[in-house]
């Protein structure tokens, strides 16, 4: 085995609910790819048993912002790549890579179907302004109720729980509905509300994190987030780690997943079917998806094709460029002729051609050095 995947699980991120599926989806895929799995707790460890192989990268689990990018900067200087999971970065320059929900949609589409329904006052409730994930949050909660027109008003969450229920309650007249920066406060909101003898079906609450509890509470709550979007989290992290090594190239990679929007009783939402189209905050880039582009899309699948590829793989297709037979590829490579056929069937699949004529024109349309 030539390399182990690195994990650092940071402190700020070993106390959250979600780090056993993310950490149980890391754990499967190396499991199922045979690879040695190495936790770390702290980044010194890390960079000291890192600096003994060639692999200079690790998956990364760490909730705090600012510890977040204390970590970038510390890994950078030792010349390690994160790869952070539900972190990001939008406009830091540095060596990383990140998997994380795309919530800002996610949480202004939301926002936008309780409004559309129900345009009264609404509060965003436990922002956590030392948090990626809530920074996400709160821009999609702004922007579509700037847009709305309707008033809103935030409750940061500083640690003391209770005190920001309490501040909820407190103003529980004022206001209708209420996006909640994840499921616990969502939760621990309606079981107030019920201690208060309040009607909960006076008011819209709804999480953002999809746990299991909400699902079973009653009203079932609203929310955002796939069944398993934190176990596929870690799925995909060992996938970018390994897809990295095997490439040598060192470039980021950004990986930004859809959340679905759980739509269940405690909103009291007649629409079923959301379709709302989110606004970009002013401050972000707008995306530009040029992806679907044939020509690119010839491009990525060839980068895919050649980061999968070994030196036999590389050594057969500088045979195809060079017009070279079956019987003469399999000579120069000591393999048997029909192990050269099983290995370019499997490239013209990944390609999605027919044949090595259009496998070799493939690769002579991008003049390739191999």
């Amino acid at each position: 085995m030539s390399y182990h995947i690195n994990v650092l699980i940071d402190n700020y991120a070993n106390i959250t609910p979600q780090l056993k599926f993310i950490i149980q989806g890391i754990h499967d895929n190396t499991y199922q790819k045979k690879l040695p799995l190495r936790v770390f707790h702290q980044p010194e460890d890390l960079v000291r048993t890192v600096q003994r192989g060639s692999y200079r990268q690790a998956i990364v689990l760490s909730e705090s912002k600012e510890h977040s990018e204390a970590l970038l900067r510390f890994l950078n200087e030792n010349t390690i790549h994160p790869i952070f999971i539900h972190a990001q970065f939008p406009s830091a320059v540095a060596s990383f890579s990140y998997i994380a929900p795309n919530l800002y949609p996610a949480i202004y589409r939301l926002t936008k179907i309780i409004i559309n329904e129900y345009p009264n006052p609404s509060m965003f409730v436990g922002f956590n302004e030392d948090s990626f994930s809530d920074k996400c949050k709160i821009d999609g909660f702004i922007t579509a109720m700037t847009e709305s027109g309707v008033p809103y008003k935030i409750v940061t969450n500083t640690g003391n729980i209770e005190a920001c229920i309490n501040d909820v309650i407190s103003k529980i007249t004022k206001y209708k509905n209420y996006i909640c920066a994840n499921d616990e406060l969502a939760l621990l909101l309606i079981k107030s509300l019920k201690e208060q003898g309040l009607s909960l079906n006076d008011f819209n609450i709804s999480g953002s994190s999809n746990m299991k509890v909400g699902a079973l509470s009653k009203p079932s709550l609203t929310t955002v987030m796939g069944d398993r979007d934190y176990y596929n989290e870690g799925i995909l992290a060992v996938d970018t780690y390994v897809r990295r090594y095997k490439s040598k190239l060192g470039q980021n990679i950004f990986i930004n997943l859809d959340c679905k929007i759980v739509l269940r009783e405690s909103t009291h939402l007649k629409i079923k079917t959301p379709d709302v189209s989110p606004i970009l905050p002013h401050n972000a880039a707008k995306f530009v998806n040029f992806y679907e582009n044939p020509s690119i899309s010839k491009i990525d699948r060839l980068e895919y094709l050649l980061g999968n590829c070994d030196e036999i793989d590389m050594s057969i297709l500088h045979g195809l460029i060079a017009n070279k037979t079956y019987e003469m590829i399999a000579e120069l490579n000591n393999i048997a002729i029909n192990t050269v056929k099983y290995r370019i069937k499997k490239m013209e699949n990944n390609l999605a051609i027919k044949n090595r004529c259009e496998l070799r024109t493939y690769l002579c349309e991008f003049d390739l050095n191999i």
